[in-house]
């Protein structure tokens, strides 16, 4: 109590906010120049290269032509690394660059449409933590553009 009293005698009580003991002085700093632009503006609307809108068939069919495999191989249960891989650069760049639904993909690839929203967030996360594989990610979609068309 004898502090709370103490704080109404204080000789700073009707200084101004910078001016008060615990406000600290922030030296002025640069703004961050090119900053990246975002991939979606505050409407939603990507502000990134335009896609045409494939067929879930026809996305898996040019994504597995660019990863350097078939629909069968994307289809298949095969787990071994480099088949996950793909699956999960598939359904990711799908699903966030190429306006894929998660359950469509899935009817492509004979999977339940969760196991294709577990694999956009591993890919998701993989891609933020990962160089090399955000560079993989980059490329599935610069190579779908380029060979799809705008």
């Amino acid at each position: 109590m004898s502090s709370l009293k103490g704080a109404r005698s204080a000789e700073w009580k009707e200084g101004l906010p910078g001016r008060l003991p615990w406000w600290k002085h922030e030296p002025d700093r640069p703004l961050e120049e090119n900053a990246p632009a975002a991939w979606v503006d505050e409407l939603g609307v990507s502000t990134g290269r335009p896609r045409t809108r494939l067929e879930a068939e026809d996305y898996v069919r040019a994504a597995g032509r660019v990863l350097g495999t078939n629909i069968e191989e994307l289809t298949g249960r095969g787990y071994a690394r480099s088949d996950s891989k793909r699956r999960i650069l598939m359904a990711t760049v799908g699903v966030e660059r190429w306006g894929q639904s998660s359950r469509e993909l899935g009817t492509v690839v004979g999977r339940r449409g969760d196991v294709v929203s577990r694999w956009v967030r591993w890919g998701a996360a993989r891609r933020d933590d990962d160089p090399d594989f955000a560079e993989a990610y980059d490329e599935l979609d610069r190579k779908l553009s380029e060979s799809v068309g705008e």
